[in-house]
């Protein structure tokens, strides 16, 4: 649109894009179904995240390839006054709602993502 790629979970209505709104369903579908946010393909067992002051800001995920066509075009990702960082992730290393993320977890809704705390008996 606009010469710009529209991400899978940006919410499109009657062909006009909502720029900085999400598809509800897609973004649930993205967590549920372990989907990339951008392409809305299947992600491989260890995905980024997109990280902003610590925290997950997208609660989906996405192949390095999409995040870097993401931050390179997306004026939200590409805020000078909220600097993104990339996490890698696999499942295990996320919570949902406070809870241990599972895959295929069918919630019925889209769970708030955070990274899980890192000790010294994972990785």
């Amino acid at each position: 649109m606009d010469g710009l790629p529209v991400p899978w979970i940006t919410l499109v209505i009657a062909g006009q894009v909502w720029w900085g709104h999400l598809h509800g369903e897609r973004r649930r579908l993205c967590q549920q179904d372990w989907l990339c946010q951008v392409c809305g393909l299947l992600l491989p067992d260890s995905a980024a995240v997109f990280v902003a002051d610590g925290r997950i800001v997208s609660d989906t995920a996405v192949h390095r390839r999409c995040a870097a066509l993401a931050l390179t075009v997306c004026p939200v990702l590409s805020r000078p006054q909220r600097p993104m960082a990339l996490a890698t992730a696999e499942s295990d290393d996320l919570l949902a709602d406070g809870v241990p993320y599972r895959r295929g977890g069918h919630l019925g809704y889209a769970a708030r993502w955070s990274l899980r705390p890192r000790d010294r008996d994972r990785r």
